[in-house]
């Protein structure tokens, strides 16, 4: 039964939830939660309806703008309905609140977006109206609305309430929201009303509860204690068994009862994670460290497989090249996760002996005589930079024959045996890649610390100072930058291509040829020489290959900050070349030498101190 017209103002108690296109979701909500019995105050509802004939009176639609729609004129029998509301409700301070047919729904909350007036008068009932329906036509409520697929029409009712003099108020979750545990609810609670709480103007008191065990996680506050926090939790685990999905709930204690203000499902609840799997835990012997800059989470078996022996032999090799006084960086997995540990000459872990007696220990022992002549064999041969001219004469070259070989292959026109050839031959390709990979490390590394002891034995410099003279010279890591450069410079000139590139979606790349076909060509022929490149060191996750919606949004992302790597990289060479030598350090013999733009090596020396030559790529 309405008040004053045709569905212009219901009361609440009349409310269900099939009248949601009515009275909004929140409004509907609460009055099926009313009328089953839940501590849901009284109030009025002010339809969709009545915002309709506000807007066709003054000739507008949902294009209008919130400045418009707050200073509308309401028609006549819009305002006796809600004169009439005003004069139901009382002259005391008034909650006046959006309700809108799209919102609180699973996939789209709105939470924030729209208008509560709290504390209106009955008098200005109607200014608070059109405040709650403006909320509805602002920017940021259009581009949500956009982005969650919702159509441009604006839906919007008002729920009016008597104010409750709350003592304390806040929020309420029946499900943990950041865990997705279903028997853990999480309430938060500030002194007075709540809405310091929804503005984010207070740190709330935060209790966990589970079963009727209420923990105080903080208490800022001090507004609630640990029975009034299982009354909040009980009450929002009684609204998620009513509708039938965690919620997320408003409630206010108020005279010792609580209050429920609104509820709505829980958007984005984790899936809650499944009794964990028992994983086998056996500790080898020795001191093991978490290696998490490579292996940030658990390999998948398939990457096991293929890396796991394959890694541990070709460090054993790298280190028997070139002699440190350590058998290996050995890998492992424990419990799950990839742990490392540097094995000791001989394989067991021993304190360190004290620097007074290495000499001694030099002579008496055996392994360590011998690792230290296999050492100094290693520099006096100038192993490292054997294995450097390796790369460049042979190994690159090499990888780079078999690895265009597999990429020309069509996987989907094998039969099962040639797949498993196809297969064997990348794994071969991977494992021969790890044995240089650790090969160039190991090589490196005498190398750099002949430039930093040259540096600072020459310049003073510290280490980190020498490490600026390399910067920018990993052209194989850049290259790929420089060359989705040129492709945006390619696109800059293409409106239709821009365009494109402006709204990237999972089906973008497969509509190039059509709007494009030169700037697709250029595409493809960017993926071909370089989406085989992993994104991570997992061989489950997706290559760029596979994703190249990724690099049509890093071409947008180029065309938008006008991203220039030939000026950085010109920056670095910069950098490189006019290095200080120090404060009152002159470099020796003027100029320093730089790397050859050529051969990318520092050339000789022409003293008797041999400079480290660098590699211009990174293997």
């Amino acid at each position: 039964m309405t008040l004053t017209g045709i569905d212009l103002v219901i009361p609440l108690d009349e409310v269900g939830s099939a009248d949601a296109s009515r009275v909004g979701r929140k409004a509907a909500t609460l009055g099926a939660l009313k009328r089953a019995g839940f501590p849901v105050p009284d109030g009025l509802v002010v339809t969709t309806e009545a915002l309709a004939r506000t807007l066709a009176a003054a000739a507008l639609d949902a294009a209008a703008g919130p400045e418009q729609v707050a200073a509308v004129p309401l028609p006549g029998e819009v305002a006796a309905a809600v004169a009439a509301a005003a004069q139901r409700m009382g002259g005391g301070p008034l909650a006046v609140r959006s309700s809108a047919v799209d919102e609180d729904l699973p996939g789209a909350s709105y939470a924030g977006q729209y208008e509560s007036v709290l504390g209106v008068p009955a008098g200005d009932l109607a200014s608070a109206v059109r405040r709650c329906w403006a909320s509805a036509f602002t920017h940021h409520v259009a581009a949500y609305r956009r982005s969650r697929g919702v159509g441009s029409d604006v839906g919007m009712a008002v729920l009016v309430q008597p104010m409750v003099a709350a003592e304390a108020a806040g929020v309420a979750f029946s499900a943990d929201p950041v865990t997705g545990d279903r028997d853990t609810a999480v309430v938060s609670a500030v002194r007075g009303l709540g809405d310091r709480l929804v503005a984010g103007s207070a740190s709330p008191d935060e209790w966990v509860v589970r079963g009727v065990a209420a923990t105080c996680r903080a208490a800022p506050e001090g507004a609630i204690d640990a029975e009034v926090a299982a009354a909040v939790a009980a009450l929002a685990r009684r609204v998620e068994a009513r509708l039938g999905a965690p919620q997320d709930i408003e409630w206010a204690l108020a005279g010792g009862e609580l209050v429920l203000l609104q509820a709505r499902p829980i958007t984005a609840l984790p899936v809650q994670a499944a009794e964990p799997v028992p994983v086998p835990l056996e500790v080898p012997p020795g001191f093991w460290e978490r290696e998490a800059s490579h292996a940030p989470k658990p390999w998948t078996p398939m990457t096991l497989s293929a890396l796991g022996h394959a890694r541990n032999r070709a460090m054993r090799r790298a280190f028997a090249e070139f002699g440190p006084l350590a058998e290996t960086l050995e890998f492992a997995q424990i419990g799950g996760w990839e742990y490392t540990r540097l094995v000791p000459l001989g394989g067991k872990d021993r304190p360190a002996p004290p620097a007074r007696l290495m000499p001694l220990l030099i002579r008496l022992v055996p392994r360590l005589r011998r690792r230290i002549a296999d050492a100094v064999a290693a520099v006096r041969s100038d192993t490292a930079g054997r294995f450097v001219e390796q790369w460049y004469q042979q190994w690159r070259p090499d990888l780079a024959a078999r690895i265009a070989l597999l990429r020309d292959i069509d996987l989907g026109a094998l039969d099962d045996e040639e797949l498993d050839a196809d297969t064997t031959r990348a794994l071969a390709l991977l494992h021969d890649g790890i044995d240089i990979h650790f090969l160039l490390h190991a090589a490196l590394m005498p190398i750099l610390a002949e430039l930093a002891f040259a540096c600072r034995e020459l310049l003073g410099w510290a280490d980190e100072e020498a490490c600026e003279l390399l910067v920018g010279l990993s052209t194989t890591s850049t290259d790929p930058a420089r060359r989705l450069a040129e492709l945006a410079g390619m696109a800059a000139d293409r409106p239709a291509v821009r365009r494109l590139l402006g709204e990237a979606d999972g089906g973008a790349a497969g509509r190039l040829a059509a709007i494009d076909p030169d700037f697709a060509e250029a595409f493809a022929a960017y993926q071909r020489e370089f989406a085989c490149r992993a994104l991570r060191y997992e061989i489950a996750d997706p290559s760029i290959a596979e994703t190249p919606e990724l690099t049509l949004r890093l071409l947008a992302d180029q065309l938008t900050r006008g991203h220039d790597p030939a000026a950085g990289a010109a920056a670095l060479a910069h950098r490189r070349t006019t290095r200080p030598a120090g404060p009152g350090r002159p470099w020796p013999g003027g100029r320093p030498r730089t790397a050859s733009a050529s051969s990318g090596r520092w050339p000789a020396p022409s003293g008797p101190t041999r400079y480290a030559r660098t590699t211009s790529s990174s293997p």
